[in-house]
């Protein structure tokens, strides 16, 4: 604790007897979804495109439909307007989604 400081209430043992509780379920317990997040600017490179699609295939053979999350669009050169209109998409981030 920083000086001066004091615990009024030690609730952290109360919630390590939870925790500690709760752990035979963690290997039943299952992921739900898988969520990619890529930034815009990441789709220009070759190498990155390659070990997504390879990745993005492996989360498919598992059984899953990963959600790709196109993150940064407005950094791209011409998207600044994003933030002002995100529902009318130019022809140039459709494309980029389209890509993604």
């Amino acid at each position: 604790l920083p000086f001066n400081w004091s615990i009024t209430e030690n609730s952290l043992s109360k919630d390590m007897a939870l925790l500690v509780k709760m752990q035979p379920s963690r290997l039943k317990r299952a992921a739900h979804s898988v969520v990619f997040f890529v930034p815009a600017s990441a789709l220009d490179d070759l190498h990155f495109l390659e070990d997504m699609t390879r990745i993005l295939n492996i989360v498919r053979e598992k059984g899953f439909n990963p959600i790709i999350m196109l993150s940064m669009v407005d950094t791209i050169d011409g998207e600044a307007d994003i933030r002002d209109h995100p529902m009318q998409p130019d022809a140039k981030l459709k494309a980029l989604m389209a890509k993604a």
